[in-house]
């Protein structure tokens, strides 16, 4: 504190530094000698305070260093501690009630994450609830405070529901009073609050509330599906309200339908209508696709009724606004329907339809770099049909050569997580040939779409080693290069090195006059017999190595 005369945003940073390398400190100091030591002398520290300062006002800096320290030891201590705690709390009733001071916005805001770190030991004692609610209340309205008040009122109802719900849609009214002088995401933490507290309620009563905190969402909702002046921006604060409410309320259908699925189906038309305008828009994309995802999760099977409409509007708002966003919503309904047989044959048709729009887009390389993040989930979508429901993918062997196809041609491009979706639906393909359980037609599909391809990956793995093309993963994790050679080998070792022949010949053109050599010891590991994983692991990574020992010489 001793710098604090020091302004700027590098003093600010530094200090916000500072005070987490602090907090770690103590926890660690926990960990040593226990939570209750540590608790024992920072109260003794904050009675000697108080003893100084008997004869005047203490200096707020040395209080704040005691409350944040407080605040760090919250999870090394029983929840019912009676010797430190209770004066701890007595002290911040005095100092929020104080008529004649203010505490400045650092002291305010550890306050906050005081308060709702201690928000199980208030449970047990809730004459405080009303002081600090209060306190809590009045920091939405100061810009610094705003986001930890925030926090600590979500806290409070997670840790505290009985105590709060009376107050549950006062709270509400006044976050409705607030409104306009909270960002989004400070909302989203009441709102938040609010729905754990519901959670708590009988259905009737979480019926009733509910339908009383969606009134302003609905009307939002349907001003932004109509105002012709509406804004993406408008459109998303409106979503991400709808997905916090669909996210945290999680009530037993015990008095009758499941309320989140209610409640989507009475927005549908409005968010329907709000997708096809703003759909284009990546963060509207984004928010549309988390609110999909939270329902789908919430809902689970009883989604059901929305899932025809969900997949339609996937499918077209995907072919003309090509957002990565709708391809990982598309990958949840597969999650959360794809065991239950009915619902088979219309993914596999999402999948096909949804591939579709990817192979008319995806005409050259130059298209797939323009688009990393449509490379990386798409191929990670198809990796969930085959982990989930491979029967139909595979039993169509031609869509699953193309698929095969157009991931050799996403292997070029110099993004990492593309590259890491398309290894990582290489190795789901033939690891599933693998399976000793696979039947005689889905056998079948994947031997036609491993003649369709497998030179092609063969080459295309080849120019990666050789370093002519991208290569971020050789060995490592669900999705390598080395994997991928390893269970193609596995599945077709004579095809394999009959590809390895034909195509290798003339690929390290680019390494000038090592090409012989390199070309002639990757055909070596190609056709050698296979041996253990880790160890062909090991050839592949030093064949790599050796090449780049081999550019960096000659200077290539």
């Amino acid at each position: 504190w001793s710098r604090c005369r020091r302004s700027g945003g590098d003093f600010e940073d530094e200090q916000r530094q500072n005070r987490i390398y602090t907090a770690d400190t103590i926890e660690d100091t926990c960990r040593l000698i226990g939570g209750s030591e540590v608790l024992q002398q920072i109260g003794k520290r904050i009675q000697f305070i108080h003893e100084r300062a008997q004869n005047g006002q203490p200096d707020w800096r040395e209080i704040e260093a005691c409350l944040f320290a407080i605040k760090s030891v919250s999870n090394y201590i029983p929840q019912d501690e009676s010797a430190v705690i209770p004066h701890v709390m007595n002290l911040l009733q005095t100092m929020i009630n104080h008529p004649s001071t203010s505490p400045p916005p650092i002291m305010r805001q550890t306050i906050n994450i005081l308060i709702g770190r201690y928000g199980q030991w208030l449970s047990q004692h809730p004459t405080y609830l009303s002081d600090f609610f209060n306190f809590l209340i009045s920091g939405l309205k100061l810009p610094p405070t705003c986001s930890s008040s925030a926090l600590a009122i979500k806290s409070l109802c997670e840790s505290a529901p009985s105590a709060m719900c009376g107050p549950v849609l006062s709270l509400y009214e006044q976050v409705l009073g607030v409104h306009e002088g909270l960002n989004i995401k400070d909302e989203q933490m009441l709102l938040e609050g609010v729905c754990k507290i519901m959670c708590k309620m009988t259905y009737a009563e979480a019926a009733s509330t509910l339908g009383r905190i969606m009134q302003p969402i609905g009307s939002q909702l349907e001003a932004a599906s109509s105002n012709p002046n509406a804004s993406p921006k408008q459109v998303n604060g409106v979503i991400s309200r709808l997905t916090t409410v669909v996210t945290h309320v999680k009530i037993a259908p015990t008095g009758g339908p499941n309320l989140v699925l209610s409640l989507m189906e009475q927005c549908w038309p409005m968010l329907s209508k709000v997708v096809e305008r703003f759909g284009s828009d990546a963060v509207v994309a984004e928010n549309v696709s988390r609110c999909y995802k939270h329902s789908m999760r919430n809902c689970q099977a009883e989604f059901a009724p929305l899932l025809q409409p969900v997949i339609q509007q996937l499918e077209a708002i995907f072919d003309y606004s090509f957002r990565s966003s709708y391809l990982y919503a598309a990958s949840i309904c597969i999650t959360e329907f794809s065991n239950d047989a009915t619902y088979s044959n219309r993914l596999f048709e999402m999948i096909v339809n949804l591939s579709n729009s990817v192979f008319k887009r995806f005409v050259n390389l130059e298209a797939f770099t323009s688009n990393p993040d449509v490379v990386e989930e798409y191929f990670y979508l198809l990796s969930r049909f085959i982990k989930y429901c491979p029967v139909k993918l595979f039993q169509g062997g031609e869509f699953l050569g193309q698929a095969l196809k157009c991931a050799v041609v996403g292997l070029q491009v110099h993004h990492r997580d593309a590259n890491k979706g398309v290894l990582n639906f290489f190795e789901n393909t033939l690891q599933f040939g693998l399976e000793t359980q696979i039947g005689q037609l889905e056998r079948q599909g994947l031997e036609r779409a491993i003649t369709m391809s497998g030179e092609d990956i063969v080459k295309g793995s080849c120019h990666a080693l050789m370093g002519d093309t991208p290569l971020f993963f050789i060995d490592t994790g669900s999705g390598s290069l080395a994997g991928v050679l390893y269970k193609l080998m596995s599945l077709c070792p004579q095809q394999v090195a009959e590809w390895a022949n034909k195509t290798v010949r003339g690929s390290g053109a680019s390494l000038g006059p090592f090409k012989d050599d390199f070309e002639n010891e990757f055909i070596g590991i190609l056709t050698q017999p296979l041996g253990q994983r880790l160890e062909f692991n090991r050839r592949v990574k030093a064949f790599n190595d050796n090449v780049w020992k081999a550019r960096r010489r000659a200077g290539l």
